[in-house]
């Protein structure tokens, strides 16, 4: 071989191994990155790993149940004070009446209400034919009201039906406690109203109403018409 060509094979030789380097570092230059980006390429795959929901380990438990909701107490006293006025013929023989009432009830629903009405009616003086006395009235009825607006408040009308026992004393009453009667008769009685009830955390209830004290009177049951009005307060239970 010429002398001439002995560097250019040496400088060709050097060329080479001076490319394989190149090409080998290139190599692993790549399979760093590679191996870099592989981590960062799961790192999605790892997030919605960590969104989706777990099952609770309660989820198949069994659960509580629910207390039950408790009605509306339904039944109801309540303690009135009425004036009873007697109007047509029975206002010639009789004075108004004042007194306590008691009433139980039952509410069927919010709109409807049935139960007992008790009072005691005092009469005041008045004389009749030169004799001065008074006529007093404790009717016990049967009782039912109705309410318009269907929660136990506001407006309703109202009816009732029992026996009324009626008190005369033929004197004037010397105090406030006297009760005394010379006589006592027991007659049927009915008698209808319309009154109205504040609300049911207030249950102020007033009322007006007309009611016969004697069905089976002489001349009939319009021989003992009175008009009364009563105010009270009732109390649920």
């Amino acid at each position: 071989m010429p002398l001439l060509s002995r560097p250019a094979l040496a400088a060709c030789s050097f060329s080479i191994v001076l490319s394989a380097a190149q090409v080998a570092r290139a190599g692993v230059d790549a399979s760093s990155s590679e191996a870099v980006a592989a981590p960062g390429a799961e790192a999605p795959a790892t997030a919605k790993a960590r969104d989706v929901p777990r099952a609770s380990p309660d989820a198949d438990a069994p659960q509580a149940p629910r207390p039950s909701r408790q009605d509306a107490k339904r039944f109801v006293v309540a303690r009135d004070f009425g004036l009873t006025v007697p109007v047509g013929p029975l206002a010639d023989e009789a004075a108004p009446m004042y007194g306590p009432l008691v009433r139980l009830g039952f509410h069927l629903s919010d709109s409807v209400e049935v139960g007992l009405r008790a009072a005691y009616q005092r009469g005041f003086d008045k004389s009749v034919a030169g004799v001065e006395g008074s006529l007093s009235s404790v009717p016990f009825n049967a009782s039912v009201r109705w309410f318009v607006l269907g929660d136990r408040s506001g407006p309703y009308a109202g009816a009732e039906a029992g026996a009324n026992v009626l008190r005369y004393r033929a004197a004037p009453r010397t105090s406030f406690f006297d009760v005394g009667a010379d006589s006592t008769w027991v007659r049927p009685c009915a008698g209808v109203g319309v009154g109205f009830v504040w609300s049911r955390a207030f249950p102020l209830d007033v009322r007006a109403q007309l009611a016969s004290l004697d069905l089976v009177s002489k001349g009939g049951p319009a021989r003992a018409l009175a008009v009364g009005a009563t105010a009270g307060y009732s109390f649920f239970f």
